[in-house]
């Protein structure tokens, strides 16, 4: 070995051990990704009945709510509640902040959110709840598509008087 190419070899094993002793940081990307998620909604459980207070059971209707493409951040996803029975008087959705926001958190693809129903005294027969995702403005932020195929769903919830 010449004195040159021991040369090379030792300046090499002395970078080595400089960059081992260099602090080190990881940079995450925060730009919107190059292509959005597609979130759907999907069935669970399409019926609950309601239950009187004080029974050892309780009954819910579900659904699923899930993104494709990448999980490594989490994703809000907005929902529009309609039908004949309303939020906060005949039904709560659990795994639903403010009963219109969903979070699906970095590294799942899916929640579900259960439908709690909220017995009462009134007869008001079968009631329906139809959940809906809201489309966001184009480079809104979170950014997602809504699957049109599976942009709904629609549950019943039995009355027990």
């Amino acid at each position: 070995m010449s004195d040159n190419e021991y040369g090379d070899v030792r300046a090499y094993h002395m970078m080595c051990a400089v960059q081992e002793l260099l602090p080190k940081a990881i940079i995450r990307d925060n730009d919107p990704p190059r292509f959005p998620p597609v979130v759907s909604l999907e069935l669970v459980d399409g019926s609950a009945t309601e239950t009187l207070s004080g029974q050892n059971f309780a009954d819910w209707a579900e659904f699923r709510v899930t993104r494709n493409g990448t999980v490594s951040n989490a994703i809000d996803v907005y929902l529009h509640t309609q039908g004949t029975a309303r939020v906060g008087e005949d039904y709560e959705l659990d795994g639903a902040s403010d009963g219109r926001t969903v979070r699906i958190p970095a590294g799942l693809g899916s929640v579900n959110v259960r439908v709690w129903v909220i017995d009462d005294a009134f007869f008001e027969g079968d009631e329906s709840v139809s959940i809906n995702l809201v489309p966001l403005p184009p480079m809104g932020i979170p950014y997602y598509d809504v699957d049109p195929e599976h942009s709904s769903v629609t549950m019943v919830i039995h009355d027990n008087e």
